[in-house]
């Protein structure tokens, strides 16, 4: 029994078509990017998702939904890998340990100060400018929020979503009581944080831990990119200047057009093809992207339309999908469609 068993599950395919069927099993499992690419989907701009798959040479597709979040995986952004549908808390943490750990040259020591300065990020400044962007003036809100928020959504959704998005926001602002704070005292608080992070940064390393980007980097890129549309931060950004030369290095080298090939060379991605032209077409889509499109960003302004790179992917899993279909099911099909006539 054992050994049918043993030469079932290593015989050899008996013909090409099951040899293909196999191979495509085997590239959609371990995530071939021409076939089964990670995809992206983004309401606001996802510049820290976009910016680790661009430092880890994943190949990706990008998509701009008209809608704020779905029920699979609450508010955008989601990340959609084969059979894992992410939230975005979770998109990070999946991309570190199923697709590439690009922290893995990093010291112990260099690990646990990477945790404390995702968690000044995450836990302490982008509470901040959640703070800033629902306490400024009514005009500000509406041209930094309500406005894109209206161009995209259809028009129930851009009358509630405004109200929803703020009650949400000002809901984790009050657990930390900046919502009994002024405008200046949040301003104040900010540049104290911005002042350790500032002192962080050396006058000789491009990144926070050397010559090349870690998952730190893509949370601190992903934080400067929202704080620089923010009516208030933008006056106050400036003055570090370590911080403005870190978050226009990494534009200047990752998000536009030409660069990524200077950088891919370097090195050693997997699909470089792939990567290339995943990266034109995700530049091409954030253009697009009403929150983008505020006077004081600009990340991939000027990004060229360029075709979607994997609209022959659907090709594939069709021709794939019907010599996966049993045999029986092919025959019953056509006599289905002749009945139906």
């Amino acid at each position: 029994m054992g050994l049918k068993w043993w030469n079932k599950a290593n015989s050899k395919p008996e013909n090409k078509k099951e040899t293909k069927k196999q191979a495509f099993q085997t590239e959609v499992s371990i995530g071939n990017p021409k076939l089964c690419p990670v995809t992206l989907t983004q309401f606001q701009p996802a510049w820290k998702e976009q910016a680790y798959l661009r430092f880890s040479g994943i190949p990706y597709k990008l998509i701009n939904s008209k809608f704020y979040g779905c029920h699979a995986s609450g508010f955008y952004p989601q990340l959609f890998d084969g059979h894992f549908v992410l939230p975005k808390d979770e998109i990070m943490p999946h991309l570190i340990d199923k697709r590439v750990d690009i922290d893995k040259e990093l010291t112990k020591t260099q690990l646990f100060e990477s945790k404390a300065i995702k968690a000044l990020v995450e836990e302490v400044l982008d509470p901040l400018l959640l703070a800033l962007k629902w306490s400024s003036k009514d005009h500000i809100v509406k041209e930094t929020v309500v406005r894109p928020m209206k161009k995209v959504l259809p028009n129930l959704f851009s009358m509630i979503s405004p109200s929803l998005d703020e009650y949400r926001s000002m809901k984790i602002c009050k657990v930390r009581n900046l919502n009994q704070l002024t405008i200046e005292q949040l301003l104040e608080k900010a540049d104290e944080y911005y002042g350790a992070l500032e002192i962080r940064l050396d006058d000789n390393s491009e990144f926070l831990f050397g010559g090349n980007p870690s998952s730190v980097d893509a949370v601190l890129f992903g934080h400067l990119a929202n704080a620089l549309v923010d009516f208030h931060l933008i006056t106050l950004l400036p003055k570090f200047l370590f911080l403005t030369r870190f978050f226009n290095n990494i534009v200047d080298q990752y998000f536009s057009d030409s660069p990524p090939l200077i950088i891919i060379s370097q090195k050693s991605f997997e699909d470089k093809e792939a990567y290339v032209a995943s990266i034109a077409f995700a530049n091409h889509i954030n253009q697009l992207n009403a929150f983008n499109q505020i006077e004081a960003s600009r990340i991939c302004t000027e990004a060229a339309p360029v075709k979607d790179p994997f609209a022959k992917k659907r090709a594939f899993e069709d021709e794939f999908h019907e010599m996966a279909m049993p045999t029986e099911q092919k025959d019953v099909e056509p006599k289905e469609k002749n009945k139906n006539r």
